[in-house]
């Protein structure tokens, strides 16, 4: 009896040490025009250079995008994006070079640029309409940089 005892403690020891922290990302359903509507900047864009979620320890990581389609608000033809660190388990998105993603942003409580996984934010193009969208008049290629202030 001692001796199973002994191996239980042992055991549940091993679980509590090899323990990793958990995220959970929930986010509440909302229709797609107002995710648009909640957006202070919506354009789509290809990744120019991102941190690595996953070897960040700061309170946000940054990707830098140039722009391709502007749909709300305004940005220059580069626009520096924050996220949470962490991945999508975290809630943040996982910004690849060279890949091309829609941001839904909103301005952040100094000032710049951020999204997350419940913005609406996604890999790839989207269907401006089904957001209550148009497309922005020919986009912004060739204006001036978007950078977070500071």
């Amino acid at each position: 009896m001692k001796r199973a005892l002994a191996t239980a403690m042992v055991a549940s020891g091993l679980l509590v040490l090899s323990a990793q922290p958990c995220w959970a990302c929930t986010c509440a359903a909302q229709p797609p025009k107002a995710l648009a509507d909640n957006a202070d900047v919506i354009f789509t864009g290809r990744v120019i250079e991102a941190e690595d979620p996953f070897r960040f320890s700061g309170p946000r990581v940054q990707a830098e995008l140039a722009v391709e389609v502007l749909y709300k608000g305004q940005a220059g033809s580069e626009v520096v994006v924050e996220t949470y660190p962490g991945g999508s388990a975290a809630c943040g998105l996982e910004f690849v070079q060279g890949k091309r993603f829609t941001v839904f942003a909103f301005l952040n409580e100094r000032g710049r640029l951020e999204t997350n996984v419940c913005s609406a934010s996604t890999s790839g193009s989207i269907d401006p309409a089904r957001f209550g969208l148009s497309r922005g008049p020919g986009g912004v290629r060739g204006g001036p940089p978007s950078r977070p202030p500071g």
